[in-house]
């Protein structure tokens, strides 16, 4: 039988991206797998078009980085109270979808739990730019989920 250790959810904080963990935190509970809810930073971020467009990236990226470690706190309530796996939030700098595939091989993930986003193109609208990436580099199993696989699954 397959054992789950480690389960992987990543997310932008959209509301999309949250309809993968309710997928994530039933097969986490199910095999009493670790839940790692990461988030990945661009480490060079532009500042136009930012509401800090005035400030330096060096600040930009300090500010991003309280924001988001204080949005990954808030995104465990997505999982629900009675949660029974533990949960871990990971801040990473980067490309999205290479940071999640390093930091799946750094924990020995057996699964990786992503949301579609069909944001721009037809593959894209399709899988979502990330996501697409993910599948096609991970070197562990992963779970597309769409939103409305939630929607018919309520």
């Amino acid at each position: 039988m397959f054992q789950f250790k480690n389960i992987i959810v990543p997310t932008d904080f959209s509301e999309l991206s949250y309809t993968a963990f309710p997928f994530a935190r039933d097969i986490a509970d199910k095999y009493q797998a670790n839940l790692h809810v990461i988030h990945v930073l661009d480490d060079n971020p532009n500042t136009a078009g930012f509401k800090y467009e005035n400030i330096s990236k060096e600040e930009l990226l300090k500010k991003l980085t309280v924001e988001s470690e204080n949005k990954l706190a808030e995104s465990l309530a997505y999982f629900g109270d009675d949660i029974y796996s533990p949960v871990i939030t990971m801040l990473k700098y980067g490309e999205d979808y290479k940071e999640i595939i390093k930091y799946s091989q750094e924990i020995n993930s057996e699964l990786i739990v992503i949301a579609t986003h069909g944001r721009s193109g037809l593959v894209e609208s399709v899988l979502g730019s990330v996501a697409q990436k993910v599948i096609r580099h991970a070197k562990c199993p992963v779970l597309v989920t769409t939103p409305e696989g939630i929607l018919k699954s309520s």
